[in-house]
């Protein structure tokens, strides 16, 4: 099995999806995961009867937004994730790492193609309600090794993105998707 080698840090949950997988949000929605990021999903229709939802499904972007066309059932709005995932991971190559400071001051958000990948919190002394501290995430988890200034925190994100992309092209790319 292909292992990620993260330079100057440890995640502290694994990357070992072999595809993707989808996560319960609410009756008859769902986002697609792959390795720790959520990318896409799809949302259906509610009702008052069981099963509380129905068809037709929208796709919508972690980056903002719904693809234009909705889907009948279930299985076609998760063929039509995959496919937009699959473009998403494509447009990725090159694509520069955005660092965005958030309203706060000391939150930053840190984006590939408009996607969240990542984000951390950097308070060197305490200011207001903003406790000291300084925490990193990449996706759905954290960093468990200690970052000394965000710099550091940076190239351990950018390193863990080129693995995480490298993957996600020889398991989810080259592997066909559909």
């Amino acid at each position: 099995m292909f292992r990620f080698k993260i330079m100057k840090a440890e995640l502290f949950r694994l990357q070992e999806d072999e595809d993707l997988h989808f996560s319960h949000v609410g009756p008859g929605h769902e986002r697609a995961y792959f390795n720790l990021l959520p990318l896409a999903g799809y949302a259906g229709k509610h009702t008052s009867v069981h099963p509380y939802f129905e068809g037709p499904f929208k796709i919508y972007l972690m980056s903002g937004g719904e693809a234009s066309t909705p889907y009948k059932t279930i299985p076609a709005a998760k063929r039509a994730v995959r496919v937009i995932i699959e473009r998403w991971i494509e447009s990725a190559e090159g694509a520069a790492i955005t660092w965005i400071p958030c309203d706060t001051g000391v939150h930053w958000e840190v984006k590939i193609n408009r996607i969240q990948i990542a984000n951390y919190y950097f308070c060197p002394e305490p200011a207001g309600h903003w406790h000291k501290g300084f925490r990193v995430w990449f996706g759905g988890t954290y960093y468990v090794t200690p970052f000394e200034s965000p710099d550091q925190a940076r190239e351990a994100i950018a390193e863990t993105w080129k693995n995480w992309l490298a993957v996600a092209k020889l398991k989810l790319l080259k592997a066909g998707g559909l």
